[in-house]
């Protein structure tokens, strides 16, 4: 009789295992497939940045040399690897990006597991996978933020292996992992500092604790410091330090803190829209944490819930991409509540049957945009404006086609994508028009920088984009600076091609000397000027 009921638990068990397994394997399915199909979906600014940065790295040429950026390097030689493993193309960088998704669901499952059971694992991957692929979070684009989150959840990996006391070469390569999500976006401090706090409440003694921390800590500091020395034999240091530390200091304090909560209601409104259960599910699991779980659950997720939400505040911008820094630990949490709720066959089989139907919700609801849409639709459509990602492409080939390998361009907005799509040198460092227009301390030298660039270097052709989003604040100074890009345009150019740039998908693209009489009066478009007296190629 013993027997038979021993017999009756195991495979309620096995049951209880297969359903998150089933889920976790269906999940990562769906999203693979997804990001495969949107693979040659056209880049966007901060992928266009990167790409280009990496494309200078397989050339010889180091950061900040041809490229100034408010960012570490970490996503620039991350897209240079992703460029030479996967092909120099814009499905090179998108495989890239779900090697590195597929790899941090692994991660979470892991830590999932050892937090909880392998049924909370499994089920903190699915639902990791699925927000993360959110067209709400902007999640098909190569954003920073994914590959922040795959360093961090490689070191937490470390954290969480259910070892009584910390091993120092355990958290040595624990700090190595968050020093290089640092590396990547400069908001991963947080999480290291969530680990601190995690360490110091786990272990006693306290100076067990502290020793750990500070071999942590040591870690951690060892890509920025090799980074730095890097900068520095390779002559860049100072615009390394300028652009990443100095200029980004100016930048993080920029917006008002009223305007951040409107950014953030309207984010947190739109991801909301198509994934609600899934942050009940994470409020129920945080309820389940706080009163039900082990300590060292409570220990390792309670620092990381605040600072998970710190990492997307600096500057109180609130971009959709931002939100995926905050999906590990909802998806923790509700992993948290299932660990809970299969210990009773009813509520497991309701709480699984509720998962499944919030998946199911977001799936239909951004079915258009996963399943339907064309790479350049989506585009278009996830962005909600007519930024002009999908006529980069056109223009960019056609700058190629009638330019030499070592011939430089000059893109007037915040396009870097051209620069990688056309495979030619920029006139200037100055790849983003943002930091010059802004109200910055910077400002006039970037301006009169980017000026002598353009007289020294005289490209062969300038590509002016006219698209309010590739520009927008105009300081004083900004004015006068776009006054002063147009008027060294008309003394020595003419128009050679011209896009119009659609939301609806209905622009089009004249080049050539007839490009003149083609010239669209809409709200956004790309001008292409070729330098008087150069026929074509």
């Amino acid at each position: 009789m013993k027997h038979g009921k021993r017999s009756k638990l195991s495979a309620w068990i096995d049951r209880q295992q297969l359903l998150p397994l089933l889920y976790a394997v269906a999940a990562l399915a769906v999203v693979a497939w997804v990001r495969v199909r949107l693979l040659h979906t056209p880049l966007e600014r901060d992928e266009g940045e990167y790409a280009y940065a990496g494309q200078l790295i397989l050339q010889g040429v180091p950061p900040y040399l041809h490229a100034y950026s408010m960012k570490l390097p970490g996503m620039f030689y991350l897209n240079a690897a992703m460029l030479k493993i996967f092909g120099e193309s814009v499905q090179g960088i998108h495989l890239g990006l779900l090697v590195a998704n597929l790899v941090s669901a692994l991660l979470i499952c892991r830590v999932g597991t050892r937090l909880f059971d392998r049924r909370a694992g499994l089920v903190s991957a699915g639902l990791f996978a699925l927000l993360t692929v959110s067209q709400h979070l902007l999640g098909t684009f190569a954003h920073a933020t994914h590959f922040v989150v795959l360093f961090v959840l490689a070191a937490c990996s470390l954290l969480v292996a259910g070892e009584k006391s910390p091993s120092p070469y355990r958290y040595l390569a624990a700090g190595i992992f968050f020093g290089l999500a640092f590396l990547v976006k400069q908001h991963a401090v947080l999480f290291l500092a969530a680990a601190v706090v995690f360490i110091m409440l786990e272990f006693r003694p306290l100076t067990l604790a502290a020793g750990g921390a500070v071999t942590m800590l040591s870690g951690f500091a060892i890509p920025p410091l090799l980074t730095a020395l890097l900068a520095f034999l390779q002559g860049t240091f100072a615009k390394f330090w300028l652009w990443t530390v100095r200029y980004a200091a100016s930048y993080a304090g920029d917006l008002p803190i009223q305007f951040g909560w409107i950014n953030f209601r309207s984010q947190m409104g739109e991801i909301l829209a198509s994934t609600l259960v899934y942050w009940l599910l994470a409020l129920g699991g945080l309820l389940a944490v706080l009163f039900g779980s082990s300590a060292r659950a409570r220990n390792f997720l309670l620092p990381l819930l605040p600072c998970s939400f710190l990492a997307i505040c600096p500057g109180f911008h609130f971009r959709p991409h931002y939100f995926v820094l905050v999906v590990p630990v909802v998806a923790l949490l509700a992993g948290a509540l299932f660990a809970k709720s299969w210990k009773s066959r009813a509520l497991g089989g309701g709480m699984f049957l509720l998962l499944v139907g919030a998946t199911l919700f977001q799936l239909w609801s951004e079915g258009w945009f996963l399943f339907v849409a064309t790479p350049e639709e989506y585009v278009k459509k996830a962005y909600q404006t007519t930024k002009p990602f999908a006529e980069s492409v056109g223009v960019a080939s056609y700058v190629r086609d009638n330019t030499g390998p070592r011939e430089r361009i000059l893109v007037l907005g915040s396009e870097p994508q051209i620069y990688f799509y056309a495979k030619r040198l920029s006139a200037t460092g100055h790849i983003y028009m943002y930091p010059l227009m802004e109200e910055q301390p910077y400002a006039e030298t970037m301006q009169a920088e980017m000026l002598g660039d353009m007289e020294r270097n005289r490209p062969r052709f300038i590509i002016l984009v006219d698209d309010l989003s590739s520009w927008l604040s105009v300081s004083k100074s900004g004015g006068a600076f776009r006054r002063s890009l147009n008027e060294f345009v008309r003394s020595g150019y003419e128009l050679d091609g011209v896009a119009a740039v659609s939301r609806e998908g209905k622009g089009f693209s004249v080049f050539g000397g007839s490009a003149g009489q083609f010239v669209p009066n809409t709200a956004s478009r790309i001008l292409v000027y070729r330098l008087k007296g150069e026929g074509g190629r």
